[in-house]
């Protein structure tokens, strides 16, 4: 499963794995006044709690070529009610995984 938004929910501690496969790129939320390299070969977990409900732009900052305007996506920060009802909305079965490989 993919998609084009990142939803979270509002006041709730998170953590991500930040790997790139390539080159080095940013993690950018201009917003949320973040920033994190993420530096080809590396883990590195990033911690942050949204604050605010709305809508926001994650892009790269780290121009990577040819593709790099294309490297954006929508943020939503969700209430809890709003989150929960987004995540049944799209959950993925179990097994979605191994049936799509």
């Amino acid at each position: 499963m993919s998609s084009t938004e990142l939803h979270l929910p509002v006041d709730q501690p998170l953590t991500f794995r930040l790997v790139s496969e390539d080159v080095l790129h940013g993690f950018y939320i201009p917003a949320f006044r973040l920033k994190q390299d993420v530096i080809p070969g590396r883990a590195i977990n990033f911690n942050l709690t949204p604050t605010r409900i709305g809508r926001y732009r994650l892009r790269d900052s780290q121009f990577s070529g040819t593709w790099f305007a294309a490297n954006q996506a929508d943020v939503v920060v969700d209430s809890q009610e709003d989150y929960q009802a987004w995540l049944a909305a799209n959950q993925v079965p179990l097994n979605w995984e191994s049936r799509n490989r």
